[in-house]
């Protein structure tokens, strides 16, 4: 994989999102007082859509269905600009989806219950997209009744991904080298508690203490 695909940050893509702030400053401040029922459009996407994802600073829409398709629309203008499918195994299904470097050249990251990571550039564009990278993040999968499935969270400062989901561990992935740095984080505490008559875990996690 070429590690120059995933670049960290850069000088356009710190004054698009200084400029983004400046120009939604005063639509923040209106937005507690304004009413949210206009419909700004309706799209067809054609098969259920069970995660959706908007870009920051583009009018881009992304959205999944249970199984392996992918859509994409500019909802401002109200078209569907692409369309492709995953390609995860029957009987897997996508279960998370992240813009990486968005505030540059963003490209699309799609997780899937099998516990592998997809990469994709020009996914915008119907006919050119192209898969960058793909690498199972997760192994040994628990069964469950309502299964997860796979989940991350990106790191744009650092260029890693924390990645977990139906396993024990939560593994911390350099992204361009597709490296695992870690393969657990220690966890802080553990607190059991009831809800309604079921158990639920909460947990905290971060950095072990030093001995």
């Amino acid at each position: 994989m070429n590690q120059a695909v995933l670049i960290i940050t850069s000088v356009c893509g710190v004054e698009r999102e200084t400029t983004g702030l400046s120009l939604t400053q005063t639509q923040k401040e209106r937005a507690s007082t304004s009413r949210w029922d206009h419909n700004k459009g309706v799209f067809n996407n054609g098969s259920l859509p069970v995660r959706l994802l908007f870009h920051q600073f583009e009018s881009r829409l992304i959205a999944v269905d249970e199984k392996d398709s992918v859509s994409v629309w500019d909802w401002a203008k109200g078209i569907k600009t692409n369309h492709f499918s995953n390609s995860n195994p029957t009987g897997t299904k996508t279960t998370e989806i992240k813009f990486l470097n968005e505030d540059d050249v963003a490209l699309l990251m799609i997780g899937s219950g099998e516990g592998v990571v997809r990469i994709y550039r020009n996914y915008e564009n119907g006919g050119e997209v192209e898969l960058v990278s793909s690498w199972r993040a997760l192994t040994d999968l628990l069964p469950s009744r309502r299964s997860s499935g796979l989940a991350a969270e990106w790191q744009q400062g650092r260029g890693t991904m924390l990645v977990g989901g139906d396993v024990r561990v939560i593994r911390v992935w350099d992204a361009p080298r597709e490296m695992c740095m870690s393969v657990s984080i220690p966890l802080l505490f553990h607190q059991e508690c009831a809800d309604h008559g079921h158990r639920t875990s909460l947990r905290a996690l971060g950095p072990a203490s030093p001995a």
